[in-house]
């Protein structure tokens, strides 16, 4: 019997646990729904770890002038018009303040020995404010 994709993975769980900066997601197209680590949903305050509307839950964080940049780099992906996007934006955190993030994402499969994990997106967003501030602190 085959396995149905999913997005609760030791994998998910490894990479989303690895940074307290970077904010890492997952999506599955072709099952509507997306996974935010717990830390994004901390920090950006989103309704919940899980969504079946990724794209209406997280443009609610995005500033307004980068909005576009955003849904015209994510639908080019989602198009099948570019594998990969790097965009960079502002999104507000938990405290009201807009922070630059660096927005990294890959379409394609991800092969988990016996199990396939068909995600769209596998991806992560870097705060580059907090980034910058603790260089600064450090030099």
């Amino acid at each position: 019997m085959e396995s149905k994709p999913t997005l609760d993975t030791m994998l998910f769980d490894a990479l989303a646990e690895a940074s307290s900066t970077v904010f890492f997601w997952a999506t599955d197209i072709g099952a509507k729904r997306s996974r935010w680590s717990k830390a994004t949903v901390d920090y950006f305050n989103l309704p919940s770890e899980y969504t079946d509307d990724v794209v209406g839950d997280w443009t609610k964080v995005i500033h307004p002038d980068d909005l576009q940049i955003w849904l015209s780099d994510a639908k080019d992906v989602v198009e099948g018009k570019k594998a990969r996007y790097s965009c960079q934006y502002r999104a507000k955190n938990r405290y009201g303040e807009y922070v630059w993030v660096e927005n990294n994402a890959l379409q394609g499969t991800l092969d988990l020995s016996a199990v396939t994990q068909l995600y769209s997106f596998a991806a992560d967003h870097n705060d580059l404010s907090k980034i910058a501030l603790n260089a600064e602190s450090t030099a």
